[in-house]
């Protein structure tokens, strides 16, 4: 990716952000960005990974005696089947399924603690940070994992959906803050059956927070580069100051690549 394309090219995701859904406004509902949309998609790709088996690859991958258990108890076909095709791995069941996606639905609804704080209004939800954090994961050298990376980004920040954003500023330490998150997570394993994809989910965030892996490492710096271009964006649009966003990043992103992005937007912004 070329340094100078880069930015625009977040900045074009951006204004995915400020728009709607239509049918939901045209309903008289509360209205979801396109973004928050897209990463509730992408969060039930990765839910439903280890369940999707087509019916043509029942003959090879599936038992005779499982094929018995999903015809004569079509409750847990869905279950049975994907457990059977995946070597054993345990899936959700679609009850499950469920009670997962409601629950990452509700960070379509949590607004990003920071932006309200300084006054911008109305400011992004944390499914929509986490979308475009899933996106930029695309744009990382292949020195890391990009599918681990954007798996990653989609979940880093999924405790919220149950805790909120805790920001630095709400007088929470960073003792309490993890405990509340890491019993989230549990929860939330335990909302997707405990399977096999809810312990996976939950072992990216344990991954993310401990940041040692170049994959954790490469995430966080997104964090912080997507915040920055946010606030870039935020002050373009409202003509807030949102100069503490570049100061507290500033010197904090250590990827190479990310530190050209990084270069590119503060140039930028500098010349407005």
């Amino acid at each position: 990716v070329v340094v100078g394309d880069s930015v625009p090219l977040l900045h074009a995701f951006t204004r995915l952000s400020s728009v709607t859904l239509e049918w939901c406004t045209a309903k008289g509902t509360l209205s979801p960005t396109t973004t928050g949309h897209l990463f509730f998609l992408a969060t039930l790709c990765i839910t439903s990974a280890s369940c999707f088996v087509t019916t043509h690859h029942l003959p090879s991958a599936v038992s005779p005696t499982a094929q018995h258990a999903c015809s004569s108890n079509p409750g847990k076909t869905l279950n049975t089947v994907a457990m059977a095709a995946t070597g054993g791995e345990s899936a959700p069941s679609p009850a499950q399924v469920l009670d997962f996606l409601n629950i990452c639905g509700k960070l379509k609804k949590t607004v990003r603690t920071g932006w309200k704080r300084c006054g911008v209004q109305p400011c992004e939800s944390v499914a929509d940070h986490s979308w475009r954090m899933g996106v930029l994961s695309m744009l990382l050298p292949p020195d890391v994992d990009r599918n681990h990376c954007i798996k990653m980004a989609i979940v880093h920040d999924l405790a919220e959906a149950i805790v909120g954003d805790i920001s630095p500023h709400c007088g929470v330490s960073d003792e309490e803050k993890y405990k509340r998150e890491n019993d989230a997570m549990g929860a939330i394993r335990e909302a997707a059956g405990d399977s096999t994809v809810g312990r996976e989910i939950q072992s990216l965030w344990k991954e993310y927070e401990q940041g040692q892996s170049a994959e954790a490492k490469a995430v966080k710096d997104l964090d912080k580069f997507e915040m920055m271009v946010q606030a870039e964006e935020y002050e373009k649009e409202t003509g807030i100051d949102l100069e503490q966003f570049f100061q507290s990043t500033k010197g904090k992103i250590k990827h190479p690549v990310m530190q050209g992005w990084e270069m590119e937007l503060r140039d930028q912004r500098g010349k407005r």
